[in-house]
């Protein structure tokens, strides 16, 4: 199976490294980018000054999506069923991490 992973390093708080505000809508964006092509495996990699990882994932059964979340601090492993919800939480991790 083909892997390729794409890099967001957030530099600031709110801010996806090139400068944009990481807002819900394009955190959206990425999720979905990721369920879109789920035939390969695609891994979003949120970094806060590169010692905080949560990498995030799409995983397809049928037509059900499912966000996995891996916390590099913790080696949590977090299975989320809802987009929204998965959002909610990647915006969360961005804000409350300290840089």
């Amino acid at each position: 199976m083909n892997s390729w992973v794409w890099l967001v390093r957030v530099q600031s708080i709110q801010t996806d490294g090139m400068g944009k505000i990481m807002t819900i809508e394009h955190i959206k964006k990425l999720l979905s980018e990721l369920c879109y092509y789920h035939k390969v495996r695609i891994t979003h990699t949120f970094s806060i000054n590169q010692t905080q990882f949560l990498k995030v994932r799409c995983l397809t059964a049928n037509t059900q999506h499912t966000f996995e979340l891996a916390y590099s601090s913790s080696g949590r492993v977090e299975l989320i069923n809802e987009m929204d919800v998965a959002v909610e939480t990647i915006q969360k991790f961005i804000v409350n991490t300290p840089c």
